[in-house]
């Protein structure tokens, strides 16, 4: 089935469209798309834990994806979005 993904992590931007078995999850998606530092997706916006790094959002197809639903299964033609979350200084 093919997956769209964009990406933009820490100044490294993709956006392609994927190709993944039937079944697989979002897991399996980060863990297929490397950076051009070679470092796969999922180590990167993921803790220890394997929950989402409050630095990074994940989307699909627009819905926020909360932290311990990283194993949902994908469906064709999802669109996944993984960014920086943008955090602004308080004060005027």
């Amino acid at each position: 089935m093919k997956v769209k993904i964009t990406a933009w992590i820490d100044g490294e931007y993709f956006n392609s469209d994927v190709f993944l078995d039937e079944g697989k999850t979002l897991i399996d998606l980060l863990k297929q798309i490397s950076t051009e530092r070679k470092i796969a997706l999922f180590n990167i916006v993921t803790k220890e834990d394997s929950g989402i790094d409050p630095r990074y959002m994940i989307k699909v197809n627009n819905c926020l994806i909360q932290s311990n639903r990283l194993n949902i299964p994908l469906c064709p033609n999802d669109h996944v979005v993984v960014a920086n979350r943008f955090q602004f200084a308080a004060g005027g």
